[in-house]
């Protein structure tokens, strides 16, 4: 039965064990026996005996629901479907709870029927804990029942799709999310000149400096899609399980006219004096643009009767894009503003950014094989640094400058959202 496919659940098998039988043979004759001694609902004196006789007929009804989870999660004394044995178990507990509403009223009208059934009782738990070897053949005819993809639950089969909601297994989903998205970037230049008069090397210089940081939030809903895989820890309510998702932000941040103030010195070859200078890097427009968010999120989680908790961290990646637009160098040399960096510039580059992620969500299964998954992401990546080294000429002053220059952005991503994603099983 992998994932939460369409299933056909099979009748109760015919042999499980006579412990078991003999015990749920106990506790109905006791049952039965407190039924007969609190009498009849017109004629019993005491008030309480209505409401006693009642919590009986449930805990007798109860106990059919056993057998049926018994026969199916438990063969040949080896747990084979651990739901359905966690089933019987609950089932038991549940009858026992109604009893107990009970047992005030049954232990005053007949003490020794009371002390039967608490003894069948632990009977039951005990062999059902102890997965008993012995085997009873039980009656014939158990109807043979389905249940399809996203069919309803309805009362008379809920056991059955809770077993199959949280049965392991592969499944897939899409949705929407709403994501906040910060950019951190610094930009900055630095340059080696290499001045000429003629063809004589006459001066050589070196300058560099970094912008003011660039900090901008953004936010935009984006579709989001997911496969996962969960399985439970042995026979425990406890699950661990990966998440892969995919989303498409597509968003853009910019940053106008901004400079990079530049601070150096040069030497004249001949002299050997060395002169500080100051210049600057000016950037007509920046962007940078966050397209395409993947993810690998392990988890662990805890199953309850209708979902799931769940938290868990991985790798991320973004998809992200710099833009500069308008590049010039200038260095102030003798009180002379000197363009170093020749007709402006444009840069651009494309690079994946690596970063970390933790998730905390919580799974609701509406139907078999069909569940909302709401979540809450927080991602940071690394400093990703890239280098636009270029060489440029130009003359002023009958001076010719050849630079090389190496641009670099710094660039790391921040990221929160919310998403919610319908998912099916396969």
């Amino acid at each position: 039965m992998p994932g939460c496919r369409a299933w056909r659940s099979r009748p109760a098998r015919r042999r499980w064990p006579a412990i078991v039988a003999a015990a749920m043979a106990g506790i109905v004759a006791g049952l039965l026996l407190g039924l007969a001694l609190g009498g009849d609902d017109e004629s019993d004196p005491l008030s309480g005996v209505r409401d006693a006789r009642s919590s009986l007929v449930r805990a007798a009804g109860v106990l059919e629901i056993v057998g049926v989870e018994y026969g199916q999660g438990v063969e040949d004394s080896r747990v084979v479907s651990a739901p359905e044995y966690r089933g019987a178990g609950d089932a038991v507990q549940r009858s026992r709870e109604h009893y107990a509403d009970a047992r005030p009223v049954l232990a005053f009208i007949e003490s020794d029927a009371t002390t039967r059934v608490d003894r069948a009782y632990a009977r039951l738990e005990s062999a059902i804990a102890a997965r008993a070897q012995d085997a009873v053949t039980l009656p014939t005819g158990t109807p043979e029942t389905s249940v399809k993809l996203c069919e309803p639950c309805m009362v008379s089969n809920c056991g059955e799709c809770q077993n199959m909601c949280f049965y392991p297994g592969w499944f897939v989903g899409v949705g929407g999310s709403y994501n906040s998205v910060r950019v951190d970037s610094v930009f900055s230049g630095s340059g080696v000149t290499d001045i000429f008069s003629g063809s004589d090397l006459v001066a050589v210089g070196f300058a560099g400096g970094p912008a003011a940081p660039f900090r901008e939030t953004d936010t935009t809903f984006a579709p989001v899609i997911q496969l996962g895989y969960f399985q439970n820890f042995g026979q425990s309510e406890w699950q661990w399980g990966a998440k892969f998702s995919y989303k498409y932000l597509g968003i853009t941040e910019s940053d106008e006219e901004f400079d990079a103030p530049q601070f150096g010195v040069y030497e004249d070859v001949n002299s050997h004096v060395k002169t500080e200078f100051t210049g600057n890097a000016f950037t007509n427009s920046a962007q940078t643009i966050v397209n395409h968010e993947l993810a690998l999120l392990p988890f662990i989680g805890h199953s309850f009767r209708n979902g799931r908790v769940y938290f868990g961290g991985g790798p991320v990646a973004f998809d992200t894009q710099s833009k500069l637009y308008g590049l010039y160098s200038f260095a102030d040399i003798n009180g002379v503003h000197t363009n170093v960096g020749g007709k402006p510039l444009n840069l651009r580059s494309e690079q994946w950014l690596w970063g970390g992620a933790f998730q905390m969500g919580a799974v609701y299964y509406l139907r078999p094989g069909c569940f909302f998954d709401i979540s809450y992401d927080f991602m940071v990546t690394g400093i990703h640094k890239t280098d636009w080294p270029v060489t440029v000429t130009s003359e002023t002053n009958g001076l010719t400058y050849v630079t090389g220059i190496t641009y670099r952005n710094e660039l790391r991503v921040w990221a929160q959202s919310l998403n919610v994603t319908f998912n099916l099983a396969f």
